[in-house]
């Protein structure tokens, strides 16, 4: 009969353990950035799962759309060089900052972020949603609770139920923070661009 009990809770110890890790990848999040709506938030998750692929058309494209946004970069000391995305950091959204100031080179970011875009995604929409549904009751408790709650969740919903899961951040976020980045994996990141960061 113990062994039964056993068994039995544990699986509600895994799930337990990875809410926590999740809320505090969440309370960590709204720390750096308290302005973020729930949309944002949202953003910066799904980031984590499907990385930049719908954002990359060819090098080329890519590297214009850098330096067109360079060209309208303005240092902002409320943003960082670069942040994790998500609970589970696979990508790292790294500032133009770093590319405006010379650290890291246009061409260097551009290569790394054609190669990012080739990671496949870590699951399917329809297993997003469920796992964006997990999250949902998290941040519901997490202190700042993001702004615009209620609305965004109601539209976020709405994009998922249609099979679609990519949002822009909020115009609030925009002209809060000025964040220009692209994302990149955490390995190429960690192995090529940290090193020239720090």
């Amino acid at each position: 009969m113990r062994k039964i009990v056993i068994l039995a809770i544990l699986p509600l110890m895994f799930v337990s353990c990875g809410h926590n890790v999740e809320r505090k990848a969440f309370e960590r999040y709204m720390a750096m950035f308290p302005e973020s709506s729930l949309q944002d938030v949202y953003k910066w998750s799904f980031q984590d799962v499907f990385g930049p692929a719908h954002l990359v058309a060819d090098t080329a494209s890519s590297a214009a759309y850098i330096r067109s946004e360079l060209a309208m970069y303005r240092p902002n000391p409320a943003t960082p060089d670069y942040d994790y995305t998500g609970p589970d950091g696979r990508f790292v959204r790294v500032n133009l900052s770093v590319v405006a100031d010379g650290r890291v080179s246009t061409e260097l970011l551009v290569d790394a972020l054609v190669r990012s875009s080739r990671q496949k995604p870590a699951m399917t929409v329809a297993e997003w949603r469920e796992q964006w549904s997990r999250y949902v009751e998290i941040l519901q408790t997490v202190e700042p609770r993001p702004l615009n709650f209620e609305a965004d969740e109601k539209n976020i919903d709405s994009l998922l139920s249609m099979g679609q899961y990519v949002v822009h951040h909020s115009a609030h976020f925009n002209e809060t923070y000025s964040y220009f980045y692209r994302i990149i994996t955490r390995e190429i990141f960690e192995q090529e661009i940290l090193p020239l960061i720090n």
